[in-house]
C-alpha cells in the first residue's frame, strides 16, 4: 500500500497524553475535491487537520503522524484516541473504497482495534454535522472487517435503522442510512424478531426514499423534533443542522409516532468505550 506524504498538516498536537488509538473517524471533504481539502489542512494556520486524505483515484496521502493527535474530530478526548480519515463528498468511487479499506484494515491491525461500527465511525456520531455525507459506512466497515468484495449481510438491529410496512401491499423495506431495501419475508421476519421497529407508512413515503445515498431523518409526530438515524442509533439535531441537510437533499424525513423514536439506541449511548 503506497502512501504519499504531504504537508505535515499544522493542526496537529505532538504525541497523544498517554492515550491510546481505539478508534477510527471517517470524514468527507464537505463539498470541494481532496486535492482542495489537501491543500487546505496542509496551509499555515489552519485549524483542521486528518491523518490521512484518500482521493477519488484512491491515491493515499498522510499528512500527520498516527503517533501525534490530529485536530480533525470536534472533540478533543476523539482527536486523542482516533485516527481521521477524509474522503471525496460524494464517497468517491471503488478505487476511493479500496484505498480506504485497505488502510483502515492496516491501521486497526497495528493498534489492535477490532473493526465494526462501534469503532469505525462517523464523524456526525460526535458532533453536529453531516460529515461524512452518504458514505456507505456498512458495506466498507465489512469488508474491512472481512475483506473481499462480496456483499455484506444485513447488520444487527441497533447497527442499522428500522422496517417500513407498505400499507397497499404488506411489502417490509429496511431503511437505515444508505437508504431502503427490499426485505423477503423471511428477512423481515428476522429483523422483527431481532427487536427492529417497525412501522406501517403509505406507499408514496417508501418511494421517496432511495435505494441509497441519502440520510434517514425520523420526525417525532407527538413533538417535532427531527433525529438523524445512522449505523450507531440516533441523534436529535437542531433547526439549522435540519435546514441545511434540506438545503443540500441529502435526507428524507419520515414521521413516526415517539415510540419508535424511543425504541432507537442513542449514538452517544453505543460509543461508549
Amino acid at each position: 500500500m503506497l502512501i504519499h506524504d504531504r504537508g505535515p498538516t499544522p493542526a496537529q498536537t505532538p504525541g497523544r497524553q498517554g492515550w491510546r488509538v481505539d478508534r477510527v473517524v471517517w470524514h468527507h471533504t464537505g463539498g470541494g475535491s481532496v486535492a482542495g481539502a489537501l491543500s487546505w489542512v496542509t496551509r499555515p494556520g489552519s485549524n483542521v487537520g486528518y491523518h490521512y486524505l484518500v482521493d477519488e483515484n484512491g491515491v493515499i496521502f498522510r499528512v500527520a503522524s498516527e503517533n501525534n493527535t490530529a485536530w480533525h474530530a470536534g472533540n478533543w478526548t476523539w482527536n486523542l484516541r482516533s485516527i481521521g480519515i477524509c474522503h471525496p463528498v460524494n464517497g468517491g468511487g471503488v478505487a476511493t473504497r479500496n484505498a480506504s479499506v485497505a488502510l483502515t484494515r492496516d491501521i486497526c491491525r497495528r493498534w489492535g482495534i477490532s473493526p465494526s461500527v462501534h469503532t469505525i465511525v462517523p464523524h456526525r456520531a460526535i458532533v453536529p454535522t453531516l460529515c461524512p455525507g452518504s458514505l456507505p459506512m456498512n458495506d466498507w466497515i465489512h469488508l474491512v472487517a472481512h475483506g473481499g468484495e462480496v456483499t455484506p449481510p444485513e447488520p444487527r438491529w441497533k447497527e442499522s435503522s428500522m422496517i417500513l410496512r407498505d400499507r397497499s401491499n404488506g411489502a417490509m423495506w429496511l431503511v437505515d442510512a444508505s437508504g431502503r431495501r427490499h426485505l423477503t419475508p423471511g428477512e423481515a421476519h428476522g429483523w422483527l424478531a431481532g427487536g427492529a421497529p417497525s412501522v406501517d407508512v403509505d406507499p408514496g413515503t417508501i418511494n421517496d426514499i432511495p435505494p441509497s445515498g441519502q440520510l434517514t431523518l425520523l420526525a417525532d409526530e407527538s413533538t417535532g423534533a427531527i433525529y438523524v438515524v445512522d449505523a450507531l442509533g440516533k441523534r436529535h439535531i437542531q433547526p439549522p443542522e435540519f435546514r441545511a441537510l434540506q438545503d443540500t437533499n441529502m435526507a428524507r424525513v419520515i414521521r413516526v409516532a415517539s415510540s419508535v423514536v424511543a425504541g432507537i439506541p442513542d449514538m452517544a449511548a453505543t460509543l461508549q468505550p
